[in-house]
C-alpha cells in the first residue's frame, strides 16, 4: 500500500503531522496486517527551485505555495517518523527536484504530461 498526505497537512505542526501519518499507518495495519506500506515524500513546492520561483506579477497563486524549504522539512520529519515503524520510503522529491524546471507546469504543484 502507498500513500502520500504531504500537502493535506500543511497547517499542522510537524509533532501533529507525524502523529498523523503514524495514525494512517496504524490504520492500514489493523486492515492489511500483512500489507508492505510504501510512503510516496512530498514532491517540490515551485518555491524549492530557482527554474520554477513564481513571479507575483506573472503568478496569481504564487500565495499559495509553501515557501522554500517548507517541503524539505515536512519529508524528513516523515521520512524519521515512518523509517521507526518500517514504513518504506520514496523520495520523489529528490528524483524530481533536478528537473524541475523541466517538469513543473508554471506557476503550478502539478506537472506536465512529459513529468
Amino acid at each position: 500500500v502507498q500513500f502520500n498526505v504531504g500537502m493535506h497537512y500543511h497547517s499542522l505542526n510537524m509533532t501533529e503531522y507525524t502523529d498523523e501519518l503514524t495514525m494512517v499507518v496504524e490504520e492500514i495495519r489493523a486492515h492489511s496486517p500483512t500489507a508492505h506500506i510504501i510512503f510516496a515524500l512530498t514532491t517540490p513546492s515551485p518555491f524549492d527551485s530557482d527554474a520554477t520561483w513564481p513571479n507575483k506579477e506573472t503568478c496569481k497563486n504564487h500565495y499559495q505555495f509553501h515557501k522554500s524549504g517548507f517541503v524539505q522539512t515536512l519529508n524528513n520529519a516523515a521520512s524519521v517518523s515512518l523509517r521507526k515503524i518500517n514504513v518504506t520510503i520514496i523520495d520523489r522529491y529528490s528524483i524530481i527536484h533536478p528537473m524541475l524546471g523541466r517538469y513543473q507546469k508554471p506557476c503550478d504543484i502539478h506537472y506536465t504530461k512529459e513529468g
